[in-house]
């Protein structure tokens, strides 16, 4: 097991020990000794190693692991790609040779080459795997060229049962040729598709999340629009409760408001595109790693048929609507990291994950592609978390007048804080005051209560 000690401490140095620490909720010299393969009194748990192979994206010591254990962990496939193969029907012979130079038996295979004319094939073999609250989607390769060079595996998710690909948000999005990818675990079904090096995107496959998903547990500020949406919507407005696409036609238009079908709100078809900017930026106060997640729910569907036009009821796919093809419903974000005056980044795709900002603004976008198709928006938050903070100071003197201690930045509710006081002489006590979300104040007294100098602490103060 020497070299899986050895290749976790490494993939610790090669991730940076600081920055890894900080990820992992703990100080980097405790990061440091555990990982030392050379220190027997400390060693990592579980669930450590496990944060270690997520954050630094190492897999060398799972393999040495597996390895050990007697698990074949890779297995090598010759592979020749054809550069310039055109769409068609191929022979393919494959002779083996002997180092020598002596031929074996050959083999023919025929394969219908489709070259970037045909859409890339549904993902086969996708599952969510979770350990210790770390979830990895995983999924059998993609067979098709044009997906491996070039192409990607699309991510998203959706907490409401009934949405499709185009109502869901992203999540990720990794290299063709991946097999895997770790996700955010979160309740609701993980939808995933292939997409060619053209953007032309496959079917879509769905996997579910029946894992325990644990609560955010520093929540720092939710952030809920509906069902007021006060914010400012535009070609949409709030309507009981829902925020609807706006129609296109003027009550002034119709000349025979009994022969409007359907709601009047509707009249003239919609207007395709609509924007909602949430009510006002979140404001953190200072800049802060933290975790975004969203809940979107919505309804995109298809109103061009009634019940009064049907003439053949046998020939309708569903008698709601057929889900519009075309579709699209998506989170955007923009962050700052200063204020007055902002300066804001490029609006971009809201995707679950990690972030370091002070502002966030956020914007919903819908669009659709015919006058029939409709969008109403019935649930619309973001979840700002923050991650565990840790931060720790050695022997520091403490003065006479006192030692005052500041977080930079400060932590958002007010930490736990633990003191060791060193070189005391018999009833010295450390006295802790004004102990805030911005830092503490610590004297050393005496049995009398008076200061003294001379003596130094170590703290440790954790929170978020």
């Amino acid at each position: 097991m020497e070299q899986v000690h050895r290749a976790i401490h490494e993939a610790v140095l090669d991730a940076g020990p600081k920055q890894l620490a900080h990820l992992m909720g703990m100080s980097h010299t405790a990061l440091l000794n555990r990982s030392n393969p050379n220190d027997d009194s400390h060693r990592l748990n579980l669930e450590q190693f496990l944060q270690i192979l997520v954050h630094s994206k190492n897999p060398e010591p799972l393999q040495l692991l597996a390895s050990a254990l007697g698990y074949v962990t890779e297995i090598n496939t010759p592979t020749i790609d054809f550069d310039s193969a055109s769409s068609g029907l191929w022979s393919v012979r494959v002779t083996p040779k002997s180092i020598l130079g002596l031929a074996g038996p050959g083999s023919i295979q025929e394969y219908n080459a489709q070259a970037l004319l045909a859409p890339p094939s549904a993902l086969t073999g996708l599952r969510l795997d979770v350990i210790s609250s770390v979830a990895t989607l995983a999924w059998d390769a993609a067979p098709e060229l044009d997906v491996k060079l070039g192409g990607s595996i699309s991510i998203r998710h959706t907490r409401n049962t009934s949405a499709n690909w185009d109502a869901a948000l992203p999540l990720a999005e990794v290299a063709g040729r991946s097999t895997s990818s770790v996700v955010a675990l979160l309740p609701g079904k993980y939808l995933a598709r292939a997409v060619d090096s053209s953007g032309v995107g496959g079917p879509v496959t769905e996997v579910w999340s029946d894992a325990q998903v644990p609560l955010p547990t520093n929540v720092v500020l939710t952030i809920t629009e509906s069902p007021a949406f006060t914010g400012v919507a535009v070609n949409a407005a709030p309507s009981g409760g829902l925020l609807k696409m706006s129609g296109a036609g003027f009550i002034d238009d119709a000349t025979d408001i009994d022969a409007v079908l359907g709601e009047i709100d509707k009249f003239g078809g919609s207007l395709l595109t609509s924007t909602y900017s949430f009510t006002a930026p979140a404001d953190l106060g200072y800049v802060y790693d933290c975790t975004l997640t969203a809940d979107v729910a919505a309804a995109l569907y298809d109103d061009g048929t009634y019940i009064d036009t049907v003439a053949d009821f046998d020939v309708l796919l569903g008698i709601d609507g057929d889900p519009p093809n075309g579709a699209s419903l998506s989170l955007w974000v923009r962050t700052s990291d200063v204020v007055l005056p902002e300066v804001w980044s490029a609006w971009k795709p809201f995707v679950v994950g990690d972030y370091r900002a002070r502002l966030f603004d956020f914007q919903l976008r819908g669009s659709v592609e015919q006058p029939t198709h409709w969008i109403d928006v019935s649930k619309l938050e973001v979840v700002i978390d923050m991650p565990d903070r840790i931060e720790s100071g050695n022997d520091i003197v403490v003065p006479v007048g006192g030692l005052t201690v500041t977080y930079s930045p400060p932590f958002n509710a007010s930490p736990a804080v633990s003191i060791t006081a060193q070189n005391l002489a018999p009833g010295d006590w450390p006295d802790v005051s004004a102990k805030t979300a911005t830092g503490f104040t610590v004297f050393i007294r005496n049995s009398s209560g008076v200061a003294q100098s001379g003596r130094s602490i170590d703290y440790i103060s954790k929170g978020y």
